[in-house]
């Protein structure tokens, strides 16, 4: 009997060594599985500071050379401005509106406009990252009405093809002939924010 004892006291502790060592391979085991995920994302957040100083150095070196080039540019500055301007600027684009019709020989009788949506693909389906503000291009529509012959009406597509800032022409409705027509005329053009440095957080899983 005491053999049989000795030998069920012999096996409750092999079998109690047995589980605590199950216990502890167990516990190092998601110890180390947590030390390893912490060492791996502290590398890829180590990996992505070195990678946005080394830009945000190279940025630094490149602005004053872009502001050096677009000084040297002189008096095609106002070209460039008037091309495609940092607001809807809707004072200025009505001036330049009527400055083309009478140079033209076109009397404006009315003139409706609306800011359209974001015309590029990030802005359309939201796409763009969060850490980018790059500018977005935005349509700027316009409809006038507008009365006189048809030799201005051709000096005032003319003009609008020539002029710097980017226009076109939508829809076009005529009545009348030779020097007496009327009718409107719809057409887009395009004002773009200014750009920002995409300065922002970025989340290291």
């Amino acid at each position: 009997m005491a053999t049989k004892q000795a030998k069920l006291t012999g096996n409750n502790l092999l079998i109690v060594l047995l589980l605590v060592t199950l216990l502890v391979l167990g516990v190092t085991a998601i110890a180390g599985k947590a030390l390893i995920t912490s060492i791996a994302r502290d590398t890829k957040v180590a990996i992505a500071k070195d990678k946005a100083e080394k830009q945000l150095k190279e940025n630094l070196v490149a602005a004053p050379k872009l502001v050096e080039a677009y000084d040297g540019l002189s008096s095609q500055k106002s070209v460039l401005a008037d091309a495609l301007p940092t607001t809807a600027d809707l004072p200025s684009l009505l001036v330049t509106y009527e400055n083309i019709a009478a140079q033209s020989g076109v009397k404006l009788k009315s003139i409706g406009s609306s800011v359209g949506a974001a015309t590029t693909a990030a802005a359309a389906d939201g796409s763009a990252s969060s850490g980018s503000i790059a500018a977005v291009p935005q349509t700027y529509d316009i409809n006038y009405t507008f009365a006189g012959s048809y030799a201005a009406l051709t000096k005032l597509f003319t003009a609008m093809e020539l002029s710097a800032r980017p226009m076109r022409v939508t829809s076009v409705n005529m009545n009348g002939s030779g020097s007496a027509m009327s009718g409107d005329i719809s057409l887009q053009t395009y004002f773009q924010d200014k750009a920002e440095l995409p300065i922002g957080t970025e989340t290291i899983k």
